[in-house]
């Protein structure tokens, strides 16, 4: 994993995720004034999976360098090839593979520390292969 600076032009090589995972989505959120990069879902060896990873990358605005990858709650769905971004405040799934249900949003709830179906879904039926861009 590679931090990368564009505004200082500097890179910093980060910790390794601890799953070796392919297909996946990666976002950064907010949990109260800490800044977090999340990846999730993909495969992992030949099998979809559900998990999560986070790992702290700035606090009160100062670079957290001595962080690592911390497993939290998996999604309801495995999925890959999906959007992961912000919805409201929390860290959001939606869209992706495989497509029986994974038009269904669900959001990350730091406060019970579990991934919670929001009751939307996406408006577009049968998107998949997408990305998120975070602004």
């Amino acid at each position: 994993v590679i931090w990368m600076n564009l505004e200082k032009h500097r890179m910093k090589r980060m910790p390794t995720l601890k799953k070796k995972r392919y297909a996946h989505a990666a976002t950064t959120f907010n949990i109260e004034r800490t800044v977090y990069v999340a990846v999730a879902g993909g495969f992992h060896g030949s099998s979809i999976t559900s998990s999560v990873e986070i790992l702290p990358v700035c606090d009160d605005g100062d670079l957290i360098t001595n962080g690592d990858w911390t497993e939290i709650a998996p999604m309801n769905l495995p999925r890959y090839e999906f959007g992961l971004g912000v919805y409201g405040t929390m860290l959001a799934a939606f869209g992706g593979r495989p497509a029986n249900s994974s038009e269904h949003v669900e959001i990350y709830n730091p406060r019970i520390k579990a991934w919670q179906f929001t009751g939307e879904q996406m408006k577009i039926k049968g998107r998949r292969y997408f990305d998120t861009v975070v602004l």
